[in-house]
């Protein structure tokens, strides 16, 4: 009995040690080849697509639409941190501009024009904001590109008031007699603002050139000059609010001492 005892745990041994010896290598085998399991694989994948998200439009575009504007433009400087494609700081200098910060906004635009120099709306950002900080000889040679870029008759007019603010007596007036003389000027539309707490005008490029001759001429004391050309200037548009208040200032018999 004993023996056969004996014989019995012998064979448990042999085949304990058997079975393991078979399994063991097939661990081995499971450990090398498995090196990533399938939810693993799902995890870097979700990762790898959130990756592709472009946070930093994400939140521009978040801030543009509450019109925080701050905030758009910290994003679009981390934008172009990371891509220094130069529209990233033409979308820069847009938000300065909207946002009032106007000496960033022609920093960077000047920065765009150095690559760009014929880049239609970054001249007239800067033309705009030259003339807003009261440099009409930076805006006027802004304009003056645009109207040789373009041929059009509202940079010739922006070119006319900025010679006008300059003192450019004899250069305006020439610009003003090469308005008149272009067909477009009387189709064109340009808005005019009358004053404060007023609502912009929009009045023919050559009617407002008309006036702003007549301006001009008082200064000069050409009474009956400067009455003609307002005259001329309401012909166009009769409803043309200063140059109705320019006409009967003029017209308006002075106190006699």
């Amino acid at each position: 009995m004993k023996k056969y005892t004996l014989m019995l745990l012998l064979c448990l041994l042999c085949l304990t040690t058997s079975y393991a010896q078979k399994k063991k290598p097939e661990t081995n085998t499971r450990v090398n080849t498995t090196v990533v399991t399938p939810s693993q694989n799902t995890a870097t994948n979700t990762a790898s697509k959130k990756d592709t998200v472009d946070y930093d439009l994400r939140v521009y575009g978040n801030a543009v639409s509450l019109g925080d504007f701050y905030t758009a433009i910290t994003a679009i400087h981390y934008k172009y941190a990371k891509d220094t494609n130069i529209r990233w700081l033409d979308t820069l200098s847009r938000l300065y501009f909207t946002g009032n910060m106007i000496r960033q906004a022609v920093v960077t635009a000047e920065v765009v024009l150095q690559k760009q120099p014929n880049n239609i709306s970054m001249l007239e950002l800067v033309a705009m904001s030259y003339s807003g900080l009261g440099d009409s000889k930076s805006a006027l040679v802004k304009y003056e590109k645009l109207f040789e870029l373009t041929q059009k008759p509202y940079y010739q007019y922006q070119c006319a008031v900025e010679e006008f603010n300059l003192g450019r007596v004899g250069e305006c007036e020439a610009r003003i007699k090469a308005i008149q003389s272009n067909p477009a000027a009387e189709k064109d539309k340009i808005n005019i603002n009358p004053g404060q707490g007023t609502a912009p005008e929009q009045v023919a490029i050559k009617a407002a050139a008309l006036n702003l001759l007549g301006v001009m001429q008082m200064k000069l004391g050409k009474n009956e000059d400067a009455k003609k050309s307002f005259e001329a200037s309401l012909k166009l548009a009769p409803e043309f609010s200063l140059a109705k208040g320019n006409l009967e200032a003029l017209n308006k018999p002075k106190d006699k001492k």
